[in-house]
């Protein structure tokens, strides 16, 4: 199928993890390892930072996909049946 649908979201990981440090610096400013240009890779709030960032990018690739899958399924509801590889 040739579908295609609009990107809901096309933030990549490094985006991502960029907005959460800057949304950190602003609600938590006693946090002394985001208020430098450079972050300790061992701090924990850092290391939980890029867990988020990339399980925020998978979350984005799924829903990225919403639209086809509910094509697939309209289709189906009507009754089209898939072509055979």
């Amino acid at each position: 199928m040739n579908f295609n649908a609009p990107l809901i979201d096309e933030r990549k990981v490094q985006q991502i993890y960029e907005q959460a440090l800057e949304l950190a610096k602003k609600y938590c400013p006693e946090w002394s390892n985001v208020k430098g240009s450079t972050q300790d890779p061992d701090d924990l709030g850092i290391v939980l930072l890029k867990l988020f960032s990339k399980l925020t990018e998978t979350v984005i690739g799924q829903v990225n996909r919403i639209p086809e899958k509910h094509l697939l399924a309209f289709y189906d509801f009507i009754g089209i049946d898939h072509m055979p590889p």
